[in-house]
């Protein structure tokens, strides 16, 4: 299991902010609100699975510091694009892709995990939706 420490890191990724002052602020707490959470070792479960509903992420992943791999799931393509596209993101913050506009990235991601679909098994959520449809 993730302390919360760890979780609070997670949150500020995926909030976007620069610290936790910032991201106490955003999810409309006081400015000390994670900061005293997470020295109390506490973990806000409640804004947590929001977070996870909201960003469509795994709790197991966000709380508990499990991956897909670790439960043995298949990763969607839609899951494998936002990780490409946060590790873009972060490639751009570092100034590693200057020369892109950073509003190119999502098509940029898009792309890149495209050209591995021949490649590696990645479970498309319209194909598996489509096959479940029956022919009338």
């Amino acid at each position: 299991m993730s302390d919360a420490s760890q979780v609070y890191e997670k949150l500020v990724k995926i909030y976007e902010c620069k610290n936790l002052k910032e991201f106490s602020l955003k999810v409309g707490k006081g400015p000390n609100w994670a900061s005293q959470m997470r020295k109390n070792n506490s973990i806000p479960t409640d804004l947590c699975i929001e977070t996870c509903e909201k960003y469509n992420l795994s709790l197991d992943w966000l709380i508990m510091g499990k991956d897909k791999k670790d439960s043995g799931q298949a990763v969607t393509k839609k899951e494998l694009i936002t990780d490409v596209k946060e590790f873009f993101y972060e490639c751009w913050d570092l100034d590693l892709l200057p020369e892109y506009p950073k509003e190119s990235i999502s098509a940029i991601s898009i792309l890149f995990i495209n050209s591995f679909k021949d490649k590696i098994n990645i479970s498309d959520e319209k194909e598996n939706t489509k096959s479940k449809r029956k022919v009338i």
